[in-house]
């Protein structure tokens, strides 16, 4: 199991011009290692670069395996500086999904809705942090 703040969306292409918020393209990556499925996410990632950048949300209530999350509902850090407002999901749990009896996500920790993020977003009086906690559920397979 590997766990961090990776500052890179799933789509990071390394130019910020072009929907990556970084260069450090870490998810892309670990997501591609070994051929791919070495590596799987313990909650479902966003199904494009789109969902993953810009204001405005769906709410996202309880999820499970399976669960398809409305688009930009799950996020890690939404932000503002100055004029420009950024949301996506850039903090990470992984999990080996190659080996049989590997562990399996059972569930996750969803964000607040957009209605309760305050309009300055994070961090905020209520949440110190620019990142919120990720978490997820996980059992043997």
């Amino acid at each position: 199991m590997v766990m961090g703040d990776f500052n890179s969306d799933p789509y990071d292409n390394g130019d910020p011009d072009a929907g990556g918020p970084s260069a450090a393209q870490v998810v892309p990556r670990a997501l591609a290692f070994a051929g791919g499925g070495a590596l799987v996410p313990a909650f479902p990632l966003p199904a494009s670069p789109e969902e993953t950048t810009g204001p405005g949300a769906a709410a996202c209530g309880a999820a499970g395996p399976g669960a398809e999350p409305p688009p930009r509902a799950l996020w890690s850090t939404w932000k503002r500086r100055g004029a420009r407002e950024v949301k996506h999901l850039i903090d990470y749990i992984l999990v080996d999904g190659r080996a049989p009896g590997a562990l399996a996500p059972v569930r996750w920790l969803a964000p607040p809705a957009a209605a309760d993020v305050p309009p300055g977003r994070l961090p905020c009086a209520g949440y110190p942090s620019d990142h919120l906690a990720v978490a997820a559920d996980v059992a043997f397979d």
